[in-house]
């Protein structure tokens, strides 16, 4: 059945886990009907057209995202290749994301992926809340992050940023900020 994994410090649960069977039945009717897909380079053929929670572990890829409902949440890339490149499939990703309408995204996490190329597309995402930039070796982020009304939770540890941009400061939602080494 469902147990908890893990406890918060006043014991309510923060982490679940589905055991054996259940998870058997889930997580195929689960996929089937849009809850989340998983891509992992193999034919695209068969994605369902809504898609609310996408996972990527190949490299960006904006085509990725073609004929997916404006529907989409969350984007989570678990693309953990080093180059001496920044990733360019970033910027296209967001300029598709908001060409298409998926304006509802709530969740960016980039982790890992080596220097993403953020641009102004960033700010056209009304409804991020959760923007995940954790070692991905950025040495800047653009003003446009201040430009998100809904950012709650910036991560930007493990990055080599230096300092935060001035428009920073005008993220009034903003709650949680993880960084190292920032001066202010």
């Amino acid at each position: 059945m469902i147990q908890v994994e893990k406890r918060k410090l006043d014991g309510s649960p923060k982490t679940f886990c589905l055991q054996g069977k259940v998870y058997d039945a889930l997580f195929p009717r689960a996929v089937k009907i849009g809850f989340f897909h998983i891509h992992d380079g193999q034919d695209a053929s068969n994605t369902p057209n809504f898609i609310r929670r996408f996972a990527e572990y190949t490299e960006i890829n904006a085509g990725s995202l073609q004929n997916h409902s404006s529907c989409l949440r969350s984007y989570i890339s678990f693309n953990r290749k080093m180059d001496d490149l920044p990733a360019p499939g970033v910027d296209k990703l967001l300029k598709e994301i908001v060409k298409r309408g998926f304006g509802l995204i709530v969740i960016l996490d980039l982790e890992n992926v080596y220097k993403p190329v953020l641009s102004k597309h960033l700010s056209k995402l009304p409804n991020l809340k959760y923007l995940g930039l954790r070692w991905t070796f950025l040495d800047s982020i653009p003003d446009s992050v201040g430009d998100l009304p809904c950012l709650q939770t910036l991560d930007v540890k493990h990055t080599n940023l230096s300092t935060l941009p001035g428009t920073f400061w005008k993220a009034k939602n903003l709650q949680h900020l993880y960084l190292n080494n920032i001066c202010f």
